[in-house]
């Protein structure tokens, strides 16, 4: 089910999203290295002509043999030698670049780096809420109602006996969810160190070439490798934080909220029998309050263990618009006493959670992203 951002902002896309953006990543990466390589070209080819005047002034005009002024008078058939005063300059541009270069992919690689620990951090806080909150159901809530059912009559336990299979359904998918949780347990995020090319680098690589062209090549390739080098770090550590998020998402969505649903569902319907019982067997009547109670024991445990990872409840309010970033129609119906588009219903509860730029802004400006929809009944007249 796609996510959507609640009122104030969508939430970011799915891994078509993030892929698209990697791509866009690697073209402006290359697209960097051309204008890179341009640009040494460009500096080259001055310095050469600088150097050439140079010469020709010292020696009156004419190039001394093998000289700048030699290749050009032979109208420029060969590359210029590169000499020590252009190697020493193109390596300071080349540095003055690198630097530029590898701050702003560090920023990348930072920003990626403490999603993954964010992701991570959430991870051991999902997991400790929900074995907690098992160990709790399991030692006090279900021991306590089983308890209070025994101890009711054989016929009014008859009556209740879908309710019994019902909440023992809902015991064993809270058992169930220990060991998928228990995956969400990372502590730590691989420290990627990003590559770079030092000045030593570039005076080793540039002492072994004499000419323009050889020298172009060279730098061109290092310069390649070393971005790609970088841009693999980076996707590795932003692959690692969305597939965290995913899988944090994942695991609330697909196991917790199911659980949450069946014992919404299961208080509902059990309230007309109980109710009914209680008035067949007024005798009876604490008990039944009694072994109803473990609905809404259940039900406020799942809901503390959410919040403890910041999902909370969305607040649909019946007998207001529809929102089709925040709710679903499950159903249409009429009702002469709403106008169109209005919500008649909620089926099913939807939940939202904090999103992880909430720690940067200011209490009166969190920013929630939806994780499931509400299901309601929208009025059509």
């Amino acid at each position: 089910m796609a996510r959507k951002v609640r009122v104030r902002k969508k939430r970011f896309g799915s891994r078509d999203s993030a892929l698209k953006k990697q791509l866009q990543e690697f073209d402006r990466r290359i697209s960097g290295l051309e204008n890179q390589v341009a640009k040494i070209l460009e500096i080259l080819q001055q310095i050469v002509a600088q150097a050439s005047r140079l010469r020709e002034r010292e020696n009156g005009g004419v190039g001394e043999s093998g000289g700048v002024g030699e290749w050009e008078s032979r109208g420029k058939t060969h590359d210029p030698p590169l000499g020590a005063v252009d190697k020493m300059q193109l390596i300071a541009k080349l540095v003055e670049e690198e630097e530029k270069n590898y701050k702003a992919d560090e920023q990348q690689l930072n920003d990626c780096y403490i999603q993954a620990q964010h992701w991570a951090h959430r991870g051991v806080i999902l997991f400790d809420a929900i074995a907690s909150t098992v160990e709790l159901c399991q030692n006090k809530l279900f021991p306590e109602y089983r308890k209070v059912k025994n101890e009711l009559p054989v016929p009014v336990q008859e009556k209740l006996q879908k309710r019994y299979e019902g909440i023992e359904i809902i015991d064993r998918m809270l058992a169930r969810l220990v060991e998928p949780a228990r995956e969400l347990y990372e502590t730590e995020t691989p420290n990627r160190q990003l590559p770079r090319i030092s000045k030593s680098e570039l005076i080793d690589i540039l002492s072994k070439k004499t000419n323009q062209e050889s020298a172009s090549q060279t730098l061109a390739k290092k310069l390649k490798e070393i971005g790609d080098r970088r841009y693999k770090c980076i996707a590795e550590i932003r692959e690692l934080a969305e597939r965290r998020q995913q899988r944090w998402l994942n695991f609330v969505e697909k196991k917790v909220l199911p659980i949450v649903d069946g014992i919404e569902s299961g208080q509902r319907y059990s309230q007309p029998l109980v109710e009914q019982l209680k008035d067949e067997n007024p005798t009876w009547s604490t008990k039944l309050d009694d072994w109803f109670k473990i609905y809404h024991n259940l039900h406020l445990n799942l809901l503390h263990a959410l919040e403890q990872v910041q999902v909370y409840p969305m607040q649909v309010k019946t007998k207001t618009p529809i929102d089709y970033t925040l709710h679903e129609p499950f159903d249409v119906q009429a009702d002469e006493s709403l106008p169109n588009e209005y919500i008649k219903e909620v089926i099913r509860q939807g939940y939202e959670y904090l999103s992880e730029k909430s720690k940067l802004k200011s209490q009166n400006s969190k920013e929630f992203l939806v994780l499931r929809t509400a299901q309601v009944v929208v009025v059509k007249n």
